[in-house]
């Protein structure tokens, strides 16, 4: 091969080669800052389920009766206090009524007033959802937050001795409209085909004011959050 035919040929492999080294350097790049993304979106998961977590779990213990698992929400709460993570998460504006929210939820838990105690943890669950200061950034899970809260506080609600059906049709029609949006980016059919029998369901029950379907459907939707929830992880 003549002189300048090599030479030529060695240009050729050295401009590949700084292609492609480029090439692996801007994926690899790009790769990192994937990493980076997923890995604050999952730090900021972690402090979502932080301020959430004890107040779903207090709706519950609340709907079984279960004064020892209140209790030790309540020692979970006093945890979240004293570490600031309410302070950290949740914007400033919200802490003092929280703060005053968590005084009645504590006294409704000590007098064993469950129907209460379901009621008003439901409520601050949804208050922290609404005040997280990154929500904008897990929006998919906040959206399914929001359906949580739905089949919880309609529990509670119709757990009252003067049941409020006005409220629980708001809430509905508040999640129905929520869900339209959200919906667009399920990829399930099935799932979302469910979602509509179960408004379709709630809402005819409401109407009947039938408080044990009404709690069926609601159960159901907590049943459907577990499994959508697991789709957007």
């Amino acid at each position: 091969m003549k002189r300048k035919n090599k030479l030529l040929v060695v240009s050729v492999m050295i401009s590949l080669f700084s292609t492609c080294a480029l090439n692996a350097a801007s994926a690899s790049s790009t790769n990192h800052r994937l990493d980076g993304l997923k890995a604050q979106k999952a730090t900021t998961l972690v402090y979502l389920d932080k301020v959430l977590s004890p107040f779903e779990d207090i709706t519950e213990y609340s709907i079984d009766h279960n004064q020892k698992g209140l209790l030790n929400s309540v020692e979970r709460i006093k945890k979240l206090q004293a570490d600031k993570s309410f302070q950290k998460n949740l914007e400033q504006k919200s802490l003092k009524k929280l703060d005053q929210k968590i005084v009645l939820l504590n006294k409704f838990i000590s007098e064993k007033n469950y129907a209460k105690s379901a009621l008003v943890s439901t409520e601050i669950f949804k208050y922290n959802i609404d005040h997280f200061k990154s929500k904008e950034s897990v929006k998919e899970q906040i959206n399914i937050e929001n359906l949580d809260y739905m089949g919880f506080e309609i529990i509670a609600l119709t757990n009252q001795n003067d049941i409020d059906y006005a409220k629980i049709n708001q809430i509905l029609l508040q999640s129905k409209k929520s869900w339209r949006v959200f919906s667009t980016q399920v990829k399930d059919k099935n799932m979302v085909d469910a979602f509509a029998l179960l408004f379709s369901g709630l809402d005819t029950s409401i109407k009947q004011k039938n408080n044990p379907i009404i709690k069926t459907f609601a159960n159901l939707d907590l049943a459907l959050v577990d499994v959508l929830e697991k789709q957007f992880q």
